[in-house]
Parts: C-alpha cells; sequence; structure tokens
C-alpha cells in the first residue's frame, strides 16, 4: 500500500509539471500556418525566430523566418570547412549566447574514409568554425583511432549539439565496422579546442544518440540496438555524473517488461526534450504477439523512476511511428504517425490539465507526414517544423501553436 501511495504521489507530482497548468495558463489560438520552409533537416529557434539548416550545394545552409508574411532570409553564406568537401548530417540549435550553433559531418574530397564532426557558431554576420587542427572534434574524441583507407572506422555520424553548464557538447554516433558506440566532446573552457567526455561506452549499439539538459544535468540515449543480428531493439538512457567522468545508466523505461522465457516489446524512441525541468522521452511500445503500438510520454521522476503520463500519447496499429516531443513551460506536445491511410498527416497533442489535446494536423489534405521537430517560442506557445511527401518530393512546412509570429524584418 506504501508503495502504490509512493508511486501515485510521484504520478501527481510529474503531471502537474507536465502540463497541469491552472486555467489562465491554458494555450489559446490553437494554430496558424506559417507555409513552407526553405529545409528541415534541423530547426531551433534562435533569438526569438524558427531557423532551419539543411544540405545546400554540399554545404549547409541556415535561413530563419523573416517574419508574419512567411518569407525566410539566409543566415550567413554556405557553412563548410573547405571548397569542394560535403557537408551531411546538420544539427542546429539557439546557445544562451542567442546565436545560432551548429554542428555537422564534413568529407574533405578525395578522403572519403575519413569524414570529420565539425562545429560553427554564427556571430557579427559570419560563421566561425570552432576547433583547431585538421581533427578539431574527432581527435580528442577518438584518439589514436584514426580510419585509413584500408580500415575506414570509426565513422562519425549523425551528431547532435546542445549547452551543458554554458559551454557546446556533441554526441556522435561512431561505427567500427561491427556495431555503433556513442562518444562525447565537449568545448573546453579557453573557447577554442575540444575534450573528450568520459564514459560513454554505458551506451550500446545506438543509431542516433539524442541529448538534452534537464534540471540542470546532461541526459543521452535514444533507440538500441540497430546493428545486431535481430529485430530488438529497446530505449537506452544515461545521464552524465557531476563529476564528468562516467555516465548513470537508467534501468528499463517500459514499465510492462516480459519475463525472460518471452520476447521483450520492440521499443522506439520518437524524441527527447526538457519539459519544466525533468527529462522526458517519448517512446513507443509493441508487444510481439498484438498488432497494437502504444506511444507514451515518460519522464524520470524522482528517485531516478521513470513515470509514465496517463493515459498515454495514443494506442495506434502495429505501424504507429513516434516522432517528436517538446515543451512549452509546462505544457508537453507530442507528435507521432498512424500509418493509417485514414490519417496520413502528422497527428499532434498537448497535455493540459492531465489530458491529451487533439490539435490541427500540420500536414496538407495530399500530402503524407514524415516527420515533427518542436521548439518552443520566446515567451509562450510552440513552433513545429513537420516533414510531409507527395509526389516523391519532401517539403517542409512550419506551424505555430498558441505563438504570436515575429515582428517583420526589414527588407
Amino acid at each position: 500500500m506504501i508503495r502504490r501511495t509512493a508511486r501515485w504521489a510521484a504520478l501527481a507530482c510529474m503531471l502537474y509539471a507536465l502540463g497541469a497548468a491552472p486555467a489562465g495558463a491554458v494555450p489559446s489560438d490553437p494554430a496558424h500556418r506559417f507555409g513552407a520552409a526553405p529545409g528541415g533537416a534541423s530547426f531551433a529557434v534562435v533569438a526569438g525566430r524558427p531557423t532551419v539548416a539543411y544540405v545546400s550545394h554540399r554545404a549547409v545552409r541556415v535561413q530563419k523566418l523573416a517574419g508574419y508574411d512567411g518569407t525566410w532570409r539566409k543566415v550567413g553564406g554556405l557553412v563548410r570547412h573547405a571548397r569542394g568537401s560535403t557537408a551531411t548530417d546538420p544539427d542546429l540549435i539557439g546557445g544562451p549566447d542567442g546565436h545560432a550553433w551548429l554542428t555537422w559531418i564534413e568529407t574533405a574530397k578525395g578522403r572519403w574514409w575519413e569524414p570529420q564532426v565539425r562545429v560553427a557558431t554564427f556571430a557579427h554576420g559570419h560563421w566561425h568554425e570552432i576547433g583547431r587542427g585538421r581533427r578539431p572534434i574527432n581527435g580528442p574524441v577518438f584518439g589514436r583511432n584514426q580510419p585509413t583507407k584500408r580500415d575506414p572506422h570509426p565513422q562519425p555520424a549523425d551528431p547532435s549539439i546542445a549547452f551543458y553548464r554554458g559551454r557546446p557538447v556533441v554526441a556522435l554516433s561512431a561505427f567500427d565496422g561491427i556495431g555503433v558506440s556513442t562518444a562525447f566532446g565537449q568545448l573546453s573552457s579557453n573557447g577554442h579546442s575540444w575534450h573528450r567526455l568520459r564514459g560513454s561506452g554505458v551506451f550500446s549499439d545506438i543509431a542516433h544518440a539524442d541529448i538534452a539538459v534537464a534540471g540542470g544535468r546532461l541526459y543521452a540515449g535514444g533507440t538500441c540496438c540497430w546493428t545486431l543480428e535481430n529485430d530488438h531493439l529497446r530505449a537506452e538512457f544515461g545521464r552524465l555524473r557531476t563529476s564528468q567522468r562516467s555516465w548513470q545508466r537508467f534501468g528499463n523505461i517500459d514499465p510492462n517488461p516480459l519475463p525472460p522465457s518471452r520476447q521483450e516489446p520492440v521499443t522506439v524512441v520518437g524524441g527527447v526534450a526538457n519539459v519544466n525541468g525533468l527529462f522526458t522521452v517519448l517512446w513507443s511500445r509493441k508487444p510481439r504477439d498484438t498488432d497494437v503500438t502504444t506511444v507514451n510520454v515518460t519522464s524520470l521522476g524522482s528517485g531516478d523512476r521513470w513515470v509514465d503520463v496517463d493515459p498515454p500519447l495514443a494506442r495506434l496499429g502495429s505501424g504507429g511511428t513516434p516522432l517528436g516531443v517538446g515543451a512549452d513551460g509546462t505544457v508537453a506536445y507530442g507528435s507521432y504517425l498512424t500509418n493509417d491511410p485514414a490519417t496520413p498527416g502528422v497527428q499532434v497533442r498537448r497535455l493540459i490539465r492531465g489530458g491529451w489535446e487533439t490539435l490541427p494536423s500540420p500536414t496538407d489534405p495530399g500530402y503524407r507526414g514524415r516527420s515533427a521537430q518542436f521548439a518552443p517560442a520566446r515567451g509562450r506557445g510552440m513552433w513545429l517544423l513537420s516533414g510531409e511527401r507527395a509526389g516523391g518530393r519532401t517539403r517542409y512546412v512550419l506551424f505555430g501553436y498558441s505563438v504570436t509570429p515575429p515582428p517583420q524584418l526589414p527588407r
């Protein structure tokens, strides 16, 4: 009885943090469409303006929303380390300094076996790369493990960037020829060089590592295990210890694991976010003997215990897919795909007073939803960049939920 009472108390506290807002805090003006964006590989709000990063002409292009009329303006020139190289996998954030920060993978011409992780920030009208030498991040992160033509490993890919204790941290996945490892680099206090964060071996075979800072702590993780010779997928997460010497791994996010005699359900991570100071995960659960997929929002509560929002975000058929999660203060937002021909668009809901409110889908008729990235608006409200596809082409559209459009920029 005491254990059950404690669990209900934890759930009540978590629901308060995840959207049990008072009546005056309930968002209004549910949705506003701002039209197509120029790209959408990565999305963030920088200095109050929705900003996108995408690959263009083998480099990274960044643009920001120019104002209420839905036009976009370029943020500096094309971003790359050297002419002739090829950039991929951009990830963009707005830093605490109000500037755009960008990480990406760049492969020099004629050196296909040695892609480099790079970081740049936009200040004083120009992009400035952060780091020294030919291998500014690969060098300290991988050490003596340098790829060659004969053995092109480790191969870094899909980096993510976040700010922790005032400095950027980059998480990256590296294929070693057998599996995927996760490594982390942080900008040193001198602001010019990078160093490796220790203890990343706690993460195993995560193709894309999501990172987020919540409650002043750095969290990371994602869906394991992509390269094993089976379809066993599960969610794995950890938190960097305050000493920054190792990571603390957390237990199974699934509250209903099956006994060892049966195969565990397939769990897939859709995204992570800081929701009112709580590290929060959007993920799906599908038992192998049913055609029902449950899309869940779960937070790490007191005592480092996982606590689910009840009810789940959605209960779907076998093909349901979690997409993204975000927060506007105490209001959590979640998105997913149903894989139902009758509802092909991105589905969006937000948590108000302990219940999920369905919001208008950003997907246009005739298109199928592909992706969803949330970013909180300045003041209040939530921006959503949604990917949709039709006729073999993918485009991105910007939606605002309870947001005030930014003022028009001077032409």
